[in-house]
């Protein structure tokens, strides 16, 4: 269990650690170390609770040096927490840019499939029940296909394997499936 590793509501997952009330005034009066991992796969995340768990002790044991120059008679004040490096927010940038172009990425081919079903329907429809469709060969070629695939999902679901609940996803709002 990784103690550290929290999930937003966005399913970002975050690294979180709380800091002991005796060094908050060294570490700008904060009451927790909180980082995004920019991940929302939990496997990935938790691969990197280790580093940021040590990055996380190295900033704590540097408040508790702090504190410990300030007992000794040096008044100065805290150090604030220095602002992220410039590498780390282009890093931060590229990641989230990334994590944009797959989602949209995904979201344009889940649209194409939902047309394209949408298309083909009556074609599909038209083979499986053995009539002839009004249609070009190419148009007639794409709905076999999908219809052998549709058929081999449902043939799956009755055994439940594993590849069938992969290829459901992919064509969850197909009524073929669903049914």
């Amino acid at each position: 269990m990784c103690s550290y590793l929290h999930r937003a509501p966005n399913g970002v997952y975050y690294f979180r650690m709380g800091i002991p009330a005796d060094l908050r005034p060294f570490m700008a009066g904060k009451r927790e170390i909180k980082r995004s991992l920019g991940l929302k796969d939990r496997d990935a995340a938790k691969a990197v609770i280790p580093d940021m768990t040590k990055a996380a002790h190295a900033l704590l044991k540097q408040a508790e040096r702090d504190k410990a120059v300030d007992k000794s008679g040096d008044k100065s004040e805290p150090k604030p927490m220095p602002n992220k490096a410039a590498a780390q927010t282009e890093r931060e940038r590229q990641r989230w840019e990334h994590e944009q172009a797959q989602a949209d990425y995904a979201a344009d081919e889940s649209f194409a499939a939902d047309m394209e079903h949408e298309a083909l329907g009556p074609i599909m429809d038209a083979l499986s029940e053995g009539k002839e469709a009004d249609a070009s060969p190419a148009e007639i070629a794409r709905a076999g296909r999908l219809l052998v695939l549709h058929e081999r999902e449902k043939a799956g679901a009755e055994r439940g394997s594993p590849t069938f609940l992969h290829a459901a996803e992919a064509c969850k709002r197909c009524p073929r499936i669903a049914g």
